[in-house]
């Protein structure tokens, strides 16, 4: 019996090292490796405003602030995080070329930052060049209208933020489509149009394959010739694309244009990673908990 205990301690002790060391280190957050950079957004600041890296390497910003929203959003074409809630965090994918990459806040357009990307070692200098914008794809629902409607009509809208402009495209399938529009508005509410997609059309088209691209020249309503509160209202997730159709005037399928959850960006946005890591660490303890149970248990029965 003794020597089954301590074969059971030995492997339980050995499971809760492999997990303490799998992902929860200091104060939770994941261990980075040597080719990251780290920003934290504090007190609204990026800190460091300023961060060198070289050509391979990425940068994470983590909001460290209490309950204040935040984004990391290039100047110009290029990385982009979703809205950083508290602890939230943003990857971005490895920079490709040399340069000074400017960023700011979306939402607090005064906080700024710069990334500056310098050579790899024993790389030659390779010229500026944008990274790729982050696309956000979200489906067009019946269930998303207000009030919600019964269809069989669904699709998706793809939406590629950049500095100045709004590329999309819209794949949609249906009947007797008369008009879509950016709107807006939160989810669960509606809102005035601010942009046109398609339309009007008064006879109606089924299965759209619709693209473009919006300025500010094209914005129209409350948003006209206002591309910042254009910018804001989509980091914030205060826009949302609606399909109109001949059957239902109003909206027979919408989707509100959020990268919150699940749509694909450039880099990764997470929640904190001490969130993300905080199971290993309650199973870590569970296995240390146990351990001791069967030592203690062993014990009582010797002496019994």
């Amino acid at each position: 019996m003794r020597s089954l205990t301590r074969i059971a301690l030995t492997t339980i002790t050995a499971l809760a090292a492999f997990v303490l060391a799998s992902g929860v280190v200091g104060n939770g957050h994941e261990t980075a490796s040597a080719a990251t950079g780290g920003v934290s957004i504090k007190n609204f600041r990026f800190s460091p405003a300023t961060i060198t890296i070289k050509v391979g390497e990425q940068v994470r910003w983590i909001n460290d602030e209490d309950t204040v929203p935040h984004t990391a959003t290039a100047e110009k074409t290029g990385f982009g995080s979703k809205t950083l809630r508290s602890g939230d965090s943003y990857l971005t994918e490895p920079f490709t070329a040399e340069g000074s990459y400017p960023y700011f806040c979306v939402i607090h357009p005064g906080m700024r930052g710069v990334v500056n990307v310098g050579a790899a070692t024993g790389s030659p200098s390779a010229p500026l060049a944008a990274l790729a914008p982050a696309p956000i794809s979200v489906r067009l629902q019946g269930a998303q209208e207000v009030p919600a409607v019964t269809t069989v009509a669904n699709g998706t809208f793809t939406a590629t933020p950049g500095a100045n402009s709004l590329t999309w495209a819209a794949q949609v399938y249906g009947t007797g489509f008369t008009a879509a529009h950016i709107h807006s508005g939160a989810a669960g509410t509606n809102g005035p149009v601010v942009a046109f997609l398609f339309g009007p059309d008064s006879a109606g088209q089924n299965q759209l394959n619709l693209s473009g691209t919006i300025t500010e020249a094209n914005l129209v309503g409350p948003m006209a010739g206002k591309w910042a509160d254009f910018s804001r209202a989509l980091a914030s997730g205060q826009l949302y694309a609606n399909f109109h159709t001949i059957a239902n005037p109003g909206g027979e399928v919408r989707a509100q244009i959020t990268s919150v959850p699940g749509a694909p960006s450039t880099g990764t946005s997470a929640d904190s990673p001490a969130r993300s890591t905080s199971w290993l660490a309650v199973l870590a303890a569970v296995l240390v908990v146990t351990g001791g149970g069967l030592v203690a248990g062993a014990r009582l029965k010797a002496r019994a």
